[in-house]
């Protein structure tokens, strides 16, 4: 909202093409996780005749994409709010799993597996292995990690954190 804006469609087309094999951070690179305010949405979208409004991210960015559109529905600004997912999180509000799970999931298992590994080879030196990931308020990442247990010894605990 401090006007950072990107015309795509005055891109050159090779430009275009090379976003489809381009993580969508390209385009999401001024992130963030603070919740933010509405109401200095709706001066910029006026200014620039914005009337489809785009949002990448997680449950708090379709909340905000939620909460923008209904400020300017009731500020008769007519805007059509579109969130397009993107969280390892997997805390999206009304999906089975979200884009960037699986494979961040496969991760965290992997890294799992080698640390048990490590535990098992290096007893004497290093008796715990403590791994710790992201994940946010859901766990599910943490929770993905118990299909590392191939190995009998690992994980032997998984902790979840809960906020319910």
């Amino acid at each position: 909202m401090q006007e950072w804006l990107y015309d795509l469609g005055r891109q050159p087309r090779n430009i275009i093409e090379g976003l489809r094999h381009t993580p969508s951070s390209a385009l999401d690179h001024r992130d963030t996780r603070y919740k933010r305010k509405i109401f200095p949405y709706l001066d910029v979208l006026k200014k620039y005749n914005i009337r489809y409004f785009f949002l990448i991210g997680g449950n708090d960015t379709m909340d905000t994409i939620h909460r923008v559109e209904s400020y300017c529905r009731n500020k008769k600004y007519e805007l059509i709010g579109i969130g397009i997912p993107k969280t390892v999180d997997n805390d999206l509000f009304g999906t089975d799993h979200t884009p960037g799970f699986a494979s961040a999931a496969r991760s965290n298992i992997l890294n799992v597996m080698q640390a048990g590994i490590l535990a098992r080879d290096m007893q004497k030196v290093d008796t715990f292995v403590i791994y710790q990931t992201i994940g946010r308020d859901a766990g599910w990442l943490a929770a993905a990690t118990a299909m590392a247990r191939k190995m009998k010894k690992m994980p032997d605990l998984i902790y979840a954190r809960s906020f319910i």
